[in-house]
């Protein structure tokens, strides 16, 4: 089970254990769970806190609260430890902390009660919703940890960017895709990839082994630019310096070499299946929405408005300006929604949203990576 971390607090959970004798016993039903994925669609990822809040609504009306320990989450659902059974279809809600919006209640209910020993009990809970994990969990982009256990290959479409000199790995991917409806594009060169991407790609898939620095800087420059594409690093180079020059290259994921099939289709399904299903057409607005007939000569101004509003905002991000960036964002999320723009009105209020909670331009560069993109390829509304 890939790891993400723990966190520990003041409060204490209803089994009353010891963060070290918890902490042994999460190790024990880890190591007793491994391998039990074969009917599991989301894929579990360590998340183990101390005291988890739960309220759980009493069939007779009303609620009652307790903290919980947690084990692990999914999109679907998270495991919790509690000393005493809960019966399964238990209606609840349990209080997690998203990145940026603070404390939020999820709903869920019991799917499964399992009894482990004592007064331990191992319960299975589902969302009403599913959930993005990364808006809950700090995933290392490296860790290799991907939020499908399993995934479909049929299920996958669009269009990757494939960069990389070795024709015998190209013709692997191939082999790897043959089932899925991606189309590939090769190219063989770093430098190549620049007049591709004027067309737009679901993701980039770009080899490390050929020049570890080249293709820093590459996906470097393209995040400078603007690109908010994902970007998975291969290569075969497994060692914390090269990782670190991925990281540092901002690359969305990683997949080593010698690649995997699953893992592969993974990686990819967690920017393309995932990111639709949450109805993120950030990146390149496929269909602008319908606007007011009197405003469509202003629709038309302000699309090119938004071609300018992308070469600005990097300036700003350059200039570490966050006041004029805050303007500009400000700007397009006031007059957006107007002008048949919600999609980048929204992105631009994420944006705000961020630079408020955290003042900080480097923490809100993702969400403006996709503002920009966005901005730069704008259609006029119909």
């Amino acid at each position: 089970m890939p790891s993400v971390g723990s966190g520990m607090d003041n409060k204490d959970n209803t089994l009353h254990l010891s963060a070290d004798r918890l902490s042994v016993l999460m190790d024990e039903l880890d190591q007793m769970s491994q391998g039990s994925t074969a009917r599991r669609s989301h894929a579990r990822l360590e998340y183990r806190r101390h005291a988890v809040d739960v309220e759980v609504y009493q069939p007779s009306g009303g609620s009652v609260g307790f903290c919980v320990a947690c084990r692990n989450i999914s999109r679907g659902g998270m495991s919790v430890l509690h000393s005493s059974y809960m019966h399964v279809g238990t209606k609840c809600r349990v209080k997690l902390r998203h990145k940026d919006r603070g404390d939020q209640w999820l709903v869920a209910s019991v799917v499964q009660c399992r009894h482990v020993s004592g007064r331990v009990h191992d319960v299975g809970m589902r969302f009403t919703k599913e959930i993005d994990v990364n808006d809950y969990v700090r995933l290392d982009p490296l860790s290799e940890s991907f939020s499908l256990e399993h995934v479909d290959p049929g299920e996958l479409s669009g269009r990757i960017l494939l960069v990389t000199g070795s024709e015998i790995e190209k013709k692997l991917i191939e082999v790897y895709l043959a089932e899925t409806k991606l189309r590939l594009v090769h190219v063989e060169k770093y430098k190549e990839a620049d007049s591709q991407l004027n067309e737009p790609f679901d993701v980039v898939l770009i080899d490390f082994d050929m020049d570890a620095t080249a293709a820093q800087e590459k996906v470097q420059a393209l995040r400078a630019a603007g690109h908010a594409t994902p970007v998975i690093a291969i290569s075969g180079d497994k060692s914390v310096n090269a990782r670190d020059a991925i990281r540092e290259a901002r690359a969305s994921a990683f997949v080593p070499k010698p690649i995997d099939r699953s893992a592969l289709l993974r990686a990819l399904a967690e920017y393309i299946i995932l990111d639709r299903g949450a109805e993120d057409e950030s990146n390149t607005p496929q269909a602008p929405q319908e606007t007011d007939p009197s405003l469509k000569a202003l629709a038309e101004l302000f699309a090119q408005d938004l071609q300018k509003f992308s070469e600005e905002i990097a300036v700003a991000v350059k200039q570490d300006d966050d006041k004029s960036l805050r303007y500009i964002c400000a700007r397009i999320r006031g007059t957006g929604p107007l002008l048949g723009q919600d999609a980048i009105a929204e992105a631009a209020s994420n944006v705000l949203a961020i630079l408020e909670n955290s003042g900080s331009i480097e923490s809100a560069q993702e969400a403006i990576n996709t503002l920009t993109s966005m901005c730069r390829h704008a259609k006029t509304a119909a």
